[in-house]
């Protein structure tokens, strides 16, 4: 049926290789698939730790702050009172947490949290408070992101 036919020993070989080089392509493949994958949950892991940490300094800042305000005025806190206090002391007040400031605008009359998004710029966030009854509430009114280096 089948001749009986001697296959030289250098096709042999050149079959083998062909084989390995296609199998270490496609593995190669696999791979760099693989890595792209965990490239793209590590940028999304980082972004939403970020998010939380923009989130954890703003309220720390405001947390202070609110204490802040009741040490100093107590129950008895009214919107004059906290305008005149942080109006005199507007150039020296400053709280800091991990680099990011909370400062007064006494043009605005608003509180301003500055923190950072990167080296090369930051975020600013307004606002503006009321008082109820002794009660300090901040109101969110806008925000602006610079591109420069948050200066302590």
């Amino acid at each position: 049926m089948y001749k009986n036919k001697k296959v030289k020993k250098g096709y042999i070989l050149l079959y083998v290789l062909l084989i390995g080089t296609i199998c270490i392509i496609m593995l190669l493949y696999c791979v760099n698939l693989e890595a792209s994958e965990l490239k793209n949950l590590n940028s999304i892991k980082n972004f939403k730790i970020k998010a939380e940490l923009y989130v954890e300094n703003k309220e720390f800042l405001l947390t202070d702050l609110t204490s802040n305000i009741y040490t100093k005025f107590g129950a008895s806190s009214d919107k004059e009172g906290i305008k005149n206090y942080y109006s005199s002391i507007s150039n020296t007040f400053k709280l800091n947490y991990k680099g990011n400031l909370l400062v007064y605008n006494t043009s605005k009359d608003m509180f301003i949290v500055e923190t950072i998004i990167d080296r090369y710029s930051y975020r600013q966030d307004f606002y503006g408070y009321t008082v109820n009854s002794g009660k300090v509430s901040f109101t969110y009114m806008n925000t602006i992101f610079i591109m420069g280096n948050l200066n302590n």
